[in-house]
C-alpha cells in the first residue's frame, strides 16, 4: 500500500502469494500492516518482463492466466536481462556420468528412458549396452563406473543380489565422497527401508560365501583361478552392504514413478548442481 511501500520488505505478501492470487483472478489483497485492500496487478507489473509474452499466453489460454510451473514463473517474474536459471555448463566441462543397473526388464526399461532424458540435456550417460563391445572386458568397464565422478544407480532386488552390480557399487562406495557422487533410484522391490528386510541381503551374501566355500572343498584346490577372487568379492560385499544400505535409507532417494512423473528433472537438476559445485571448487 502507499503507506508501507517504502518499508522493507515493501509488501506483507510473498511473491508466490501475489502470483497465486493473480492467477486465480483475485484483483485485490489486504495489506498485512494497515489492513487496507490493494491492487495486485500494479505490484506485479514491474516484474513481468517481457509483458507481451505473458499477455500472449493469456490470450492463448482464452483470457485466463495459465498455471505457471516453477521455472516459468521464476523466469517471468524477473527484470529483463536477468534469470534465476543457473548458467548452463559448457559441453567441454561436462564429465562422464555412468549408469549402474541390473539386467531385469524393469531396470532395463528405466535405463533406456534415462539415457534418452540425459541425451536431451546434452549429458552423456554411459551404460554397458553402448560402451562394452564384443570381447571387451566387463570388469574393466565396471571399474570405470567406480572411478567416475558421478554415478546413477538403479537399485532393485536383483541389483542387490547380483555380484556384478554389487561390484560396481563397491567400486563407488570405496571413494571418500560416495554420498555426494551417487544418485540412486530405488525400485519398489528393493527391500531396504526396514531392518528386517535389509538383513535378508546380508543373509543372502553369507549364504553365497558358505555355498561357494563348501563347493570348493569338494574339489582339488589346484587350478581354481577366479574362484578365490569370487569368495573375496562376496566377502567384501558382505562387509560393506550394511553400511551402503544405511546410507541409502538415510538419503532422500527417488523412485521410478517420481523421476518419470517430473520428466527426470529432479535427477538431472541434482547432477548438474553437483557439477557446478565441483567446477566452483578451488583447484
Amino acid at each position: 500500500c502507499t503507506e508501507n511501500r517504502e518499508r522493507r520488505p515493501p509488501h506483507g505478501h510473498s511473491l508466490e502469494d501475489l502470483l497465486a492470487s493473480y492467477q486465480k483472478g483475485g484483483g485485490r489483497l489486504q495489506c498485512r500492516r494497515c489492513f487496507r485492500e490493494v491492487e495486485v496487478r500494479p505490484l506485479l507489473e514491474p516484474l513481468l518482463e517481457p509483458r507481451e509474452k505473458l499477455l500472449q499466453r493469456m490470450r492463448e489460454a482464452g483470457g485466463e492466466i495459465p498455471a505457471l510451473d516453477a521455472r516459468t514463473a521464476a523466469e517471468a517474474l524477473l527484470p529483463a536481462g536477468k534469470s534465476r536459471a543457473p548458467k548452463p555448463i559448457p559441453a567441454e566441462d561436462k564429465p562422464e556420468i555412468y549408469l549402474s543397473y541390473g539386467w531385469e526388464p524393469e531396470s532395463q526399461k528405466l535405463a533406456a528412458k534415462l539415457e534418452e532424458a540425459f541425451r536431451q540435456k546434452a549429458l552423456l550417460l554411459r551404460r554397458d549396452s553402448s560402451e562394452v563391445k564384443y570381447k571387451d572386458s566387463i570388469r574393466e568397464f565396471m571399474k570405470r563406473i567406480g572411478r567416475s565422478r558421478y554415478g546413477v544407480a538403479i537399485i532393485s532386488d536383483h541389483y542387490l543380489r547380483s555380484p556384478y552390480c554389487m561390484f560396481e557399487l563397491l567400486q563407488m562406495a570405496e571413494q571418500p565422497d560416495f554420498y555426494d557422487r551417487i544418485f540412486p533410484i530405488v525400485q519398489p522391490d528393493a527391500a531396504i527401508f526396514k531392518p528386517l528386510e535389509r538383513i535378508r541381503y546380508i543373509e543372502h551374501w553369507e549364504g553365497q560365501i558358505a555355498a561357494l566355500e563348501a563347493a570348493m572343498k569338494k574339489v582339488s584346490s589346484a587350478n581354481l583361478q577366479g574362484f578365490r577372487e569370487d569368495i573375496d568379492l562376496y566377502t567384501a560385499i558382505r562387509a560393506m552392504i550394511a553400511r551402503i544400505l544405511e546410507i541409502f535409507t538415510d538419503m532422500r532417494v527417488l523412485t521410478p514413478p517420481e523421476v518419470e512423473q517430473h520428466g527426470y528433472i529432479p535427477l538431472l537438476d541434482a547432477i548438474e548442481a553437483k557439477m557446478r559445485q565441483d567446477r566452483e571448487k578451488p583447484r
